[in-house]
């Protein structure tokens, strides 16, 4: 009897994801190339919850610096021109900044996930359904961005890149325009996270 190809053997496999709904083919559940990873697109919904979540962390490592700058300084007419003359709390921020964004990099490299896309249960994937790594994953899709800001440009146009990036998200293939910088896309996952 002759061995069937690993791909004959997927094309005839069918398995449940959800038990509440239909079984979905194989081919359609597992990326290109065998990864286990399912390559099925996550909803703009999902891909929103992850970002809000993750925003959600960046805000709490920002809180010793709000509650720093309002002690320093109680007159909203007379702002804090320089961080770091609030003192400890402009360190403790920044001292949790660079923890998250450095937990955030090393997840994101090692399982194409951020903390709010492991709650969100999405995975950032290239678009051939590799694995994103660190270049993809982390310097094209989100410290491009944060360089940006740095830069420069006029705050509209910065503004404007940053919106126009998200935008990008109703098209069919529900790619931001990091996405399509970095060769990237967003999939679901199944299981637990």
């Amino acid at each position: 009897m002759p061995s069937l190809k690993r791909s004959e053997k997927l094309d005839r496999t069918r398995f449940v994801v959800n038990p509440s709904r239909p079984p979905i083919d194989a081919d359609q559940a597992l990326a290109p190339g065998g990864f286990a990873y399912p390559s099925v697109l996550a909803s703009r919904s999902a891909r929103l919850g992850g970002a809000l979540i993750d925003g959600c962390f960046t805000i709490a490592a920002a809180m010793p610096l709000v509650m720093g700058a309002m002690e320093a300084d109680p007159q909203p007419e007379a702002p804090v021109n320089n961080l770091l003359d609030i003192g400890m709390p402009a360190y403790v921020t920044i001292a949790l900044w660079v923890c998250l964004f450095g937990v955030q990099a090393v997840l994101i490299t090692r399982r194409g996930q951020s903390i709010g896309k492991i709650i969100a249960r999405t995975r950032i994937l290239r678009t051939d359904g590799r694995p994103a790594g660190f270049i993809r994953g982390v310097l094209l899709r989100s410290w491009v961005f944060v360089a940006l800001q740095w830069t420069p440009l006029p705050q509209a146009l910065l503004s404007a890149l940053l919106m126009l990036d998200g935008f990008f998200i109703v098209g069919n293939d529900r790619r931001c325009l990091h996405d399509w910088l970095a060769g990237t896309h967003v999939v679901q996952t199944f299981g637990s996270a």
